[in-house]
Order: structure tokens, then sequence, then C-alpha cells
């Protein structure tokens, strides 16, 4: 996936009209996102949240991620967490 300037029109890429690509922007962010999803499935944060808005304190048993084997398949995101020094570089640029 790209930001779509490698599929604009060739008039306007002739054009002398600025296009700018903004790919990796957001590794970080993404990276973090997906972190969070995996814990709060792994975790069931939604039982747990569950069980406090019904003020009723269960035992219960969660899930870890140790062992587990994840497939990611967002490029940029893959790239990030794989320590690509240009993405890295895009983020630092960018205040993140």
């Amino acid at each position: 996936m790209t930001a779509g300037v490698d599929r604009l029109p060739e008039e306007i890429l002739k054009s002398g009209i600025r296009v700018a690509n903004a790919s990796g922007l957001h590794g970080a962010a993404m990276g973090e996102v997906v972190l969070e999803l995996m814990l709060m499935f792994v975790k069931d944060a939604a039982a747990c949240m569950r069980m406090k808005q019904g003020r009723e304190w269960r035992r219960y048993r969660p899930g870890i991620l140790q062992g587990q084997t994840v497939e990611i398949l967002y490029e940029n995101l893959r790239r990030y967490l794989a320590g690509d020094p240009f993405l890295h570089e895009v983020n630092r640029e960018k205040g993140y």
C-alpha cells in the first residue's frame, strides 16, 4: 500500500503540481495500537470491563503473549517494527 502518488494520471505528474507521499508517517503510532490491541485481546479486557461495571470481582486466567506468533501484513508497520532506519528518521523529523 502507498499514499497513492504512484497511481496519479500522467498529466498531473507532468503539470508541475507538487505531490507528496507521507509513507511511514504513522508507523510508530500504528505499532503502539497493534501492541495495545494484542494485549487487550489476550488479557480479555472486555471481560475485565464488564466485571468492573458490574462490581463483580471474579478471578479469571488471562492469556499471555509469550510464545505466540504474529504476522504483520501492513508493510510500513512491519518495516518500522523491524527497525527500518528510514521510517525511524521520518518519525524523528516529524517529532514522533
